[in-house]
C-alpha cells in the first residue's frame, strides 16, 4: 500500500468517526433528537433558524444545499416533535415561514453541547502542537481541492 492510499485511508477513518458519538444512558435515548431520532440536516435547520427567525423552506434548502423535498420532510419532523413552528407571511400569505420554539432553542443548545464535547474528547489524543500542525495540513488541502465547491 503507498503512502497516499495509507493517507487517504486514514482520513476517510478519521471523517467517518467525526460522524460518530457516543451512546449516551439509556435515559437520553427517547429525548428529541438522539442519534436514532433525528430527522436528516435536523441539527443545521435549528442552528439556522437560531440566526435567522422566520425563513422560508426554500432558503433553507438553498443556504444548507438540500433538497426542497428533504427540507420539508425534515421541518415537518421538527414541528411534530415542537422544535419548530410554521406561521404564514404577514406580507404574502401563500409563503410560510419556519420559526425556533422555546423548546427547539433548548434543543439547539444542548446539540450544540454534545457536539462540543464530542469535538473535545475527539481530539483530546493530540497535543496542541499537533492540532494546530493538523489544522494547518487540512486547510492546506482544503484550499485546493474545496475553492472549486465554494466558487460555484
Amino acid at each position: 500500500m503507498t503512502m497516499e492510499q495509507k493517507l487517504m485511508r486514514n482520513l476517510m477513518k478519521a471523517c467517518a468517526a467525526t460522524r460518530r458519538r457516543p451512546h449516551k444512558t439509556n435515559e437520553n435515548q427517547n429525548r428529541p433528537g438522539h442519534s436514532h431520532n433525528r430527522a436528516r440536516g435536523a441539527g443545521h435547520i435549528l442552528e439556522m433558524l437560531s440566526v435567522s427567525e422566520g425563513i422560508l423552506q426554500q432558503q433553507i434548502a438553498d443556504t444548507l444545499n438540500i433538497r426542497p423535498q428533504s427540507v420539508s420532510e425534515a421541518v415537518s419532523k421538527l414541528e411534530h416533535r415542537g422544535l419548530v413552528c410554521k406561521k404564514t407571511s404577514d406580507e404574502d400569505k401563500r409563503k410560510t415561514l419556519v420559526y425556533l420554539t422555546e423548546e427547539g432553542l433548548s434543543h439547539r443548545d444542548s446539540m450544540k453541547k454534545d457536539r462540543e464535547e464530542h469535538e473535545r474528547s475527539f481530539f483530546s489524543v493530540l497535543t496542541d502542537e499537533e492540532k494546530t500542525q493538523l489544522l494547518y495540513l487540512l486547510e492546506k488541502i482544503n484550499s485546493v481541492f474545496c475553492e472549486d465547491k465554494e466558487n460555484k
